[in-house]
């Protein structure tokens, strides 16, 4: 069964035991008889009532007005719409986006404490009266443009606790809340209420009881038990203030889930991790390519901390034998910054598989007045709660009006919930009579009886819980030593300065204000490294002590010509370079790798000595800088 509507959102009615599942699976066959590999997403709009259901439940003092910004497909807002909710708009856009759908202006709240005096004047001019500040500025541009605006003043909170913090940029701190009253008092604004952001992804009941907290005595100046509670202890019921909320992420995050296609991979085979369980000649790192990323539909992983680890999974079936790999998942776009996930052991995933993720609701399809939705939607609902909204719902997908008036049919009665919690302990009663005791036959018509004797011990009862855990106590006496383990394998060869065997380096610098001649060795002055001490700067020469392969460069400063041959008896013909200058201060720099044995040599040398007299005189001084290091020692 389905439920159109002319804006091309058709709604799937999950029957006869369909889920989600089915609908995922149904989906990717249709898309690959018509070779359409593009993402999609499916939303299950029960998930978005039910979750209205448990705020009216939880919070009923508190009323929801949705934040537009988190998600603003068509579908979303006319549910939120059917259900009565308020609108949080944050832009001239969303005002215009919840106005076309028939809220009244007084259902919606501008909360953006820095508005453009466009979008204020825009507000004003169609009734937009509610909206928020947190600062002087603000106060007057709101003056200049909305006399009559009923204004709502944003409080700074401890957002320690939340994923995403919000009170570094929006908010006003405590202490300047009262000339901000006062000097909202001056320019003839009214301000009604305080609001407050605890951040995104907050779980510390606490944080909203402190919060809370502090929006009383921002009045005094002019999770759900927490919550509730805080409220009836600072706002009670009969205290005439009106409690609103702006949730976003909490009705649509779950309702949605992503898949993508794998439309490309590559192995690498060279950088296999040592540590893994990759047998011999088999693949090391696997890198797949998603026709989505963070570009797109996931740009929620990189801007949104709040957002839970994305883990996405695949749609086949995988046998629990099938081996897994290390991979990187990247989106479709040649930026390097377009990754989706790193070090992910899954199976080898082949071109065409799809992925999944859930939880893909908040802050990632965000569409701009006047606009298209771009995702690929698909719409489901089933249950009792499909049923119960269905005809709402229907009617606002198909005519964009519904009347919340009218209503259906009585639904069926639902399941009977869990019981509740044990009551706090009640009040200890009043004091009895004190009873006199007569002696005589007992009236059978009277309860009172004397006191028997003491009966017979009864039988062991069931041990209790666990008890909790005792404090540590003290330490114990040290127990004996263990057995040597196993000698280790042995590295390098033995000697007096076995453990200088694998290292050499060294870096000297020459600042004669001469260059050398042609074919003369380039000697050094100054020393920066040389360890254990293979270079000789007296004569230019490095002596191999470490048979491996080594790294040599060297960089010269001067305002002459400069050509230097790095030379070595590994070597068949010397490295040149050559740098001819005459006008300004150059460099000349070279480097080579190379493979050497012990005691073969490599030094610097000049050659193509074109300078004239007074070049190689010059009064300015000429640097050269020599540096070799070993890069790893031979084995054998």
């Amino acid at each position: 069964m389905h439920v159109s509507s002319p804006e091309n959102c058709d709604i799937d009615i999950l029957e006869n035991g369909r889920t989600v599942k089915d609908v995922i699976d149904n989906k990717i066959k249709e898309l690959g008889s018509m070779d359409n590999e593009e993402p999609f997403y499916v939303a299950n709009l029960d998930s978005v009532y039910k979750r209205h259901l448990r705020w009216l439940t939880s919070l009923p003092r508190v009323k929801p007005f949705y934040a537009v910004k988190c998600n603003n497909t068509a579908a979303v807002l006319r549910m939120m719409r059917a259900l009565d909710t308020g609108f949080d708009c944050a832009s001239k856009a969303e005002i215009q986006m919840a106005l076309s759908l028939g809220v009244t202006p007084d259902n919606i709240i501008y909360a953006h404490t820095t508005k453009p005096l466009s979008h204020i004047k825009y507000a004003c001019a169609h009734g937009v009266d509610m909206m928020t500040f947190d600062s002087e500025d603000e106060l007057l541009k709101v003056s200049c443009c909305h006399a009559k605006a009923k204004l709502v003043l944003r409080t700074a909170v401890d957002d320690s606790k939340s994923l995403l913090k919000l009170s570094s940029k929006f908010g006003a701190r405590l202490v300047s809340v009262g000339k901000l009253l006062e000097r909202a008092g001056e320019l003839g604004l009214d301000v009604i209420g305080v609001s407050f952001h605890v951040g995104s992804g907050c779980t510390e009941g606490s944080t909203f009881k402190q919060a809370i907290a502090d929006a009383r005595h921002v009045f005094d100046i002019a999770f759900s038990e927490v919550i509730n509670g805080a409220l009836d202890e600072f706002f009670p019921p009969d205290s005439g203030v009106q409690i609103i909320a702006e949730p976003g992420r909490y009705y649509v995050e779950s309702a949605f889930t992503l898949a993508a296609n794998v439309i490309a991979k590559r192995i690498v085979s060279d950088d296999v991790d040592e540590h893994s369980d990759c047998q011999e000649n088999s693949p090391g790192r696997m890198m797949y390519y998603l026709n989505d990323g963070v570009f797109g539909s996931l740009s929620c992983i990189v801007h949104d901390p709040a957002h839970p680890n994305c883990e996405p999974y695949l749609h086949r079936v995988v046998e629990s034998s099938e081996r897994r790999y290390r991979s990187v998942i990247w989106g479709p776009t040649c930026d390097s910054f377009d990754k989706v996930i790193d070090n992910y052991w899954i199976p080898e995933l082949r071109v065409g598989d799809w992925l999944l993720l859930d939880n893909m609701g908040a802050y990632s399809l965000q569409i701009s007045a006047g606009e298209k939705e771009n995702s690929t939607v698909f719409w489901t609902m089933g249950g009792y709660y499909g049923l119960a909204v269905l005809v709402g719902v229907s009617l606002l997908l198909t005519t964009g009006q519904c009347d919340v008036s009218c209503s259906g049919l009585d639904g069926r009665p639902g399941e009977r919930g869990a019981p509740g919690r044990d009551g706090y302990p009640g009040a200890k009663g009043e004091k009895g009579e004190p009873v006199v005791m007569v002696e005589g036959p007992v009236d059978p018509g009277v309860l009172l009886r004397l006191k028997g004797e003491i009966g017979n011990r009864g039988s062991q009862g069931v041990m209790g819980p666990k008890g909790y855990r005792g404090a540590l106590g003290t330490a114990g006496s040290p127990g004996t030593a263990g057995r040597p383990g196993p000698d280790g394998k042995s590295i390098g060869h033995g000697g007096q300065q076995s453990h200088l065997q694998a290292r050499s380096a060294f870096s000297v610098i020459r600042t004669d204000r001469s260059y050398p001649r042609v074919g003369q060795v380039v000697t050094f002055q100054n020393t920066v490294v040389n360890t254990p001490e293979d270079f000789n700067a007296a004569t230019g020469h490095f002596t191999c002590r470490v048979s491996g392969v080594y790294y040599f460069t060297f960089h010269s400063v001067a305002k002459v010509s400069v050509c230097l041959y790095i030379a070595s008896d590994a070597l068949l013909d010397k490295l040149g370079f050559c740098d001819y200058n005459r006008n300004s201060e150059q460099v000349l720099s070279g480097g080579v790798v190379l493979q050497l044995t012990a005691r073969q040599k490599v030094w610097l040398e000049s050659f193509k000595d074109q300078q004239r007299p007074s070049e190689l005189t010059d009064s300015q001084e000429k640097q050269i800088i020599f540096s070799g290091f070993l890069l790893f020692a031979n084995t054998e």
